[in-house]
């Protein structure tokens, strides 16, 4: 059924001779005839003759249009990183690490003297 997929028709660039066109729309809404035959006992019929399977057509780099093979035999970017932000194989720029924190003088026992042990972090856990 059409549950999972969508269609959408694309036209052709400007510039490209190579490219064909799609066939029109029907002028109709599409709810006629052919929609009819679905509300029919027909199509939900056995099938008297049923055909036997046919091998899919294997589609190889050979059965594609120049300009595709061009893009899909093109070497890959550098890195997914590379395609996903610049759009192009050249590497994104490694950020800077951050600079070290000054390291903070030890604390003693003496300077948390007289605090409540609740505002002490390291305070043993019962």
């Amino acid at each position: 059924g059409h549950d999972y997929h969508f269609h959408m028709r694309i036209g052709c660039q400007p510039g490209s001779p190579t490219c064909k066109g799609q066939e029109a729309t029907p002028d109709d809404d599409g709810c006629g005839k052919p929609l009819a035959w679905w509300f029919t006992q027909e199509p939900w019929r056995p099938n008297k003759n049923p055909d036997a399977p046919k091998a899919r057509d294997l589609m190889t780099m050979a059965n594609l249009p120049r300009e595709c093979r061009a893009v899909l035999d093109a070497p890959g970017p550098a890195s997914a990183e590379a395609a996903t932000y610049n759009g192009s194989a050249v590497p994104v720029a490694v950020a800077a690490p951050e600079p070290e924190a000054p390291s903070l003088p030890a604390t003693t026992a003496s300077s948390t003297e007289g605090l409540p042990s609740a505002l002490n972090a390291f305070t043993a856990t019962p």
